[in-house]
């Protein structure tokens, strides 16, 4: 991209400068055209003295010094100008060329500005779908951690009911001392079923109570289904 900007811009000053030089040219045709047509006009004045060198009229044989001097310059004249024109035909042929060359410096730099501009849109929208992905991650994880706690309060749960089954025996109670668990394990576990009891919207969920020593569960007030 940055090298079809600079080759642009030398193109461009380049095609400045030719400018300036076709100007010459158009001047210093027009200039010889000048120079022609006045010495065509001298040539046809009967003047007492030659231009050329000096010498009066009548001192020349039949003119044949002015005449001569006349057709020298305008040969030369045409001469010049032939070159000139040369030289300003192959110019503009130049300038034709650099003109075409810009154009197509100007159609790659717009396509690639185009490009440019697509391949930007494009990296955006990536973006912006790599942010909900990375949000829908997030998510999953955050569910997948909920699952793992969820689980981890069910196998308490089982836990619970298998010292439950071993406390009751065909329907008697005995005398099986019930193991002590940390306060803070007990209190763990509370805040745990609580959280699930009010995420499922059960009535008095807040008022969810485990018992230490007799490990029942009760929520509202009342003993959880299935613990007597």
């Amino acid at each position: 991209m940055q090298s079809v900007i600079r080759r642009s811009d030398e193109l461009s000053e380049l095609s400045a400068r030719f400018q300036l030089l076709e100007a010459q040219y158009v001047s210093d045709l027009e200039r010889l055209d000048m120079i022609e047509e006045a010495s065509w006009v001298l040539s046809q004045e009967a003047t007492q003295f030659c231009p050329m060198c000096g010498t009066t009229l009548s001192a020349q044989s039949g003119g044949t010094h002015r005449e001569a001097e006349a057709s020298l310059l305008f040969e030369s004249v045409r001469t010049e100008r032939d070159r000139i024109t040369g030289l300003l035909a192959g110019l503009r042929r130049t300038l034709t060329d650099i003109g075409k060359d810009v154009e197509r410096l100007v159609e790659v730099r717009s396509s690639a500005e185009s490009r440019v501009a697509q391949l930007r849109n494009t990296l955006r929208e990536v973006d912006a779908e790599s942010s909900i992905k990375l949000r829908d991650l997030e998510e999953l994880q955050q569910k997948k951690a909920e699952v793992r706690r969820r689980l981890d309060v069910l196998n308490q749960i089982a836990a619970l009911d298998r010292i439950r089954d071993e406390v009751v025996s065909d329907g008697q109670e005995t005398a099986f001392e019930i193991p002590k668990v940390p306060t803070a394990e007990l209190r763990h576990f509370e805040s745990e079923i609580r959280s699930i009891l009010e995420e499922w919207n059960v009535d008095g969920a807040s008022q969810t109570y485990l018992d230490p020593k007799t490990l029942e569960l009760s929520v509202g007030g009342k003993v959880a289904p299935g613990q007597r």
